[in-house]
């Protein structure tokens, strides 16, 4: 929208300029995550994307987790500071200024996610116990067949192929191994489908080891009602092979309790011993 400013306002809308090149830049690549887990970014702004992509570059590939909540809540409270200031009291700014709000809004979103997620790591952290459920923590995902499979998941789509129905197979390896590619190609895979109906479980692992991905063929006539309910022994099965973690208060007891019987023995090895022992991964 075209709007005349004065000249005593050029500095406040060089401010605002500023901090919104900032702020989209910082956010960019990771508009997806607001959408799952807090609030979608505002539409206007997000055509504001795949500008920031380090990875083209020499530069180090980015990371969601380099998202901080300290980082998003000051972005958040200097829209908020802009917004109270008298150079959005015009008539001009009223449609920009409903859609700073809500970026405002996402943003301050998205930080309290971080910072609940970062208590419970620390829950996990301190627990004598393991306290991940994992039913809380599957997703599940009916996709029904497309007329014209696409090229794109045509390896995903052989295994399929040579499996019976219900049998299961871990997709995580077929997947991009980039966050945010691989978000993208599960959506438009649970948009166009393969040549056969298959149900997808995805199950969020924690830790660094990212989303587990596996998947399983179903009967062409089967009634989508059902579905998941004719596939509750697969799950069951999915369940035994996917990674359990031990805290980290749980493998210090045991490293302090076995490091008393032999002092001289390295932590790597107590280490190794646990691991071989236990066959679990850690928070």
């Amino acid at each position: 929208q075209s709007v005349f400013i004065k000249s005593n306002e050029v500095d406040s809308a060089r401010k605002l300029i500023t901090l919104l090149c900032n702020t989209l830049w910082y956010i960019d690549g990771h508009h997806h995550v607001f959408q799952e887990r807090a609030t979608s970014i505002p539409t206007v702004f997000r055509q504001f994307s795949d500008y920031n992509s380090p990875h083209l570059s020499k530069h180090r590939k980015r990371l969601t987790s380099n998202i901080s909540a300290e980082q998003l809540h000051e972005f958040a409270l200097d829209i908020t500071i802009m917004l109270n200031s008298n150079f959005f009291d015009r008539p001009e700014w009223i449609n920009i200024r409903g859609e700073l709000v809500s970026l405002s809004e996402s943003l301050s979103a998205y930080a309290r996610y971080l910072n609940q997620k970062a208590k419970r790591m620390n829950l996990y952290h301190r627990s004598p116990t393991p306290i991940r459920d994992l039913s809380s923590n599957l997703k599940l995902k009916f996709i029904l067949p497309s007329v014209i499979p696409q090229p794109l998941f045509c390896h995903i789509d052989a295994v399929f192929q040579n499996k019976a129905d219900y049998e299961y197979e871990s997709l995580t390896h077929l997947l991009p191994s980039d966050s945010t590619e691989k978000h993208r190609f599960l959506d438009q895979l649970f948009s166009n489908g393969l040549s056969v109906p298959c149900v997808v479980l995805m199950y969020s692992a924690g830790g660094n080891i990212g989303n587990l991905c596996f998947g399983w063929k179903v009967p062409d006539d089967i009634d989508s009602s059902v579905v998941f309910e004719k596939s509750q022994s697969v799950i069951e099965e999915v369940k035994l092979v996917i990674p359990r973690y031990h805290t980290r208060v749980m493998r210090s007891v045991m490293f302090k309790k076995f490091g008393r019987i032999s002092p001289a023995t390295k932590p790597a090895i107590l280490r190794y011993f646990y691991k071989e022992l236990t066959g679990m991964l850690f928070y």
